[in-house]
């Protein structure tokens, strides 16, 4: 699975014909779960690990969507006790007590209501994923 930032800004994720042969396969065997968040995640998991891209909830870009989301942004990182957050110079927020530098950009999967992502690469062996910020 590789993904590329296209010309407009679009997000393209796109597997090889291996990678569809076993998406077919998947489908055959369980064509509900298939379709599910479940499994889109499971799909993606690879890109997620290995890459920058990561899942990011719409709340925190605040997207008014239930659109899968893709974004990048910086590691998360807990403060020692002894660290100072006066002393940061990253744009984040506070989530408990782990400071979560903000996502840079997103880009949203935003056919969901009617296609997935691992549809799309079944069939055509790439989904595109809409900018959902600048940069």
């Amino acid at each position: 699975m590789r993904a590329k930032v296209l010309e407009n800004g679009e997000l393209e994720i796109s597997i090889s014909l291996i990678e569809q042969r076993v998406l077919q396969i998947m489908e055959r065997e369980d064509r509900d779960h298939f379709y599910s968040d479940v499994s889109m995640r499971d799909i993606f998991e690879d890109l997620v690990c290995n890459t920058e891209y990561e899942w990011i909830r719409p709340e925190e870009i605040g997207a008014l969507t239930s659109a899968p989301i893709l974004g990048i942004r910086d590691e998360v990182r807990a403060l020692r006790e002894d660290e100072d957050a006066d002393f940061m110079h990253v744009v984040g927020h506070w989530d408990d007590q782990t400071w979560v530098e903000d996502t840079t950009r997103a880009w949203g999967f935003m056919n969901y209501q009617v296609r997935s992502p691992q549809g799309d690469l079944l069939w055509t062996r790439k989904c595109i994923f809409t900018s959902a910020t600048k940069g």
